[in-house]
């Protein structure tokens, strides 16, 4: 029987002596449902006024690795079995043509929900025109097709073909924004994206520059800045480390023990909430950056308003197919490099045109939920 359980038995065998006032007293209401959409920190009005958008940024994350790891903490691996078993899920070979339309469907979206909820959008080549917004892209600009990362893992970041994505400064983008890597798209040194003028650690923690070029921009404009990101899963991994005990020892596991590693995982779209998000700069505002939480994952704030998805959108399981190594266990148990069991499985998109329908409904109908706070 595990704690949890006994402590089940515990609390039963305390309510059954309880009086009636004090059952009744315990009693906890079911949580309200989160609504879909949220504000971060902010309210609609900054932007009463002005109807006018100025689009500068629509970037798309797609995950292209995460990970589960399992086993004893490494405070407790100072003192019994290092073993760890660790699963790593990957999808590195995304078509950069798809990731182009994908974007492209973001932008032409984007645009779309803008004049839905009262908005005229400015021309993208009145933006591109500007002085302003070549600063921007100077300061904070990374190629259309990015392999980078984020807390999850790696990611493809991709933005439309007529439109250069940048990156927000990166105490504006909080926690999520530091890069991880599972399949080495990061560097471990700078933190430094493998693509040719992709970003890094560095630089996106030093173009603090850009709110004050963003609200530039807005006054020169006459328009709010809109940037949107949507970070889009790849699904879940699991990884399961089990040690068995023997009174005769043996050679495999240290001894007395038996360690082994066992995996799992699927592949599975999902519109990240928190991280999937639209902001606006406004001519009105400070122009100082804005600062997210540090401690923990939270919502980005890169503009004086800010709406973010706040329950996720999932998708399907069937437009994947899945293929694996097998797994590998390590010679040296004493290893303290990395774990003892790793598994790896790939995806591999068998489905693009269910894939584009899916993931391009949920960006829809997120769009719909976060502008819905700031219909004019």
């Amino acid at each position: 029987m595990n704690m949890y359980s006994r402590l089940g038995i515990a609390f039963l065998a305390v309510s059954l002596f309880q009086s009636p006032a004090m059952a009744k007293k315990d009693v906890v209401a079911p949580a309200t449902p989160l609504s879909p959409a949220a504000f971060t920190d902010s309210s609609a009005a900054m932007l009463a006024g002005t109807k006018r958008v100025a689009i500068t940024s629509v970037i798309i994350q797609f995950q292209a690795a995460t990970n589960a790891v399992d086993g004893p903490s490494a405070w407790f691996r100072m003192f019994q079995s290092k073993s760890t078993s660790e699963t790593v899920l990957a999808w590195p070979d995304f078509d950069e043509d798809i990731q182009a339309e994908f974007a492209e469907m973001a932008y032409a979206k984007l645009r779309s929900e803008l004049i839905a909820a009262g908005y005229e959008i400015v021309p993208e080549a009145d933006v591109k025109a500007s002085a302003n917004y070549a600063a921007i892209l100077k300061e904070g600009g990374i190629p259309h097709h990015t392999r980078y990362g984020n807390a999850m893992g790696d990611s493809y970041f991709a933005g439309p073909p007529s439109l250069q994505p940048y990156l927000p400064y990166s105490l504006e983008g909080g926690v999520f924004a530091n890069p991880v890597s599972y399949i080495g798209w990061v560097s471990r040194l700078g933190g430094k994206s493998k693509t040719p003028g992709g970003p890094s650690i560095i630089s996106v923690g030093d173009n603090w520059k850009i709110p004050g070029m963003e609200t530039a921009l807005a006054k020169e404009l006459n328009a709010h800045v809109v940037k949107a990101s949507y970070v889009v899963t790849l699904g879940k991994a699991t990884a399961k480390r089990t040690r068995a005990f023997s009174p005769f020892g043996n050679a495999n596991g240290g001894v007395g023990q038996t360690i082994t590693g066992t995996a799992s995982a699927y592949a599975e779209p999902s519109l990240l909430a928190q991280q999937t998000h639209i902001s606006f700069r406004t001519a009105n505002g400070s122009g100082k950056w804005q600062k997210a939480p540090l401690t923990k994952i939270a919502p980005p704030k890169d503009g004086d308003v800010s709406v973010h998805l706040q329950t996720p959108l999932t998708g399907g399981t069937d437009f994947f197919t899945l293929t694996g190594d097998g797994g590998k266990r390590k010679d040296s148990f004493f290893s303290q490099e990395g774990p003892q069991f790793k598994f790896t499985y790939f995806a591999h998109l068998a489905d693009p045109d269910g894939y584009k329908a899916e993931v391009g409904g949920m960006i829809a109908e997120a769009n719909k939920h976060m502008l819905a706070l700031v219909k004019q």
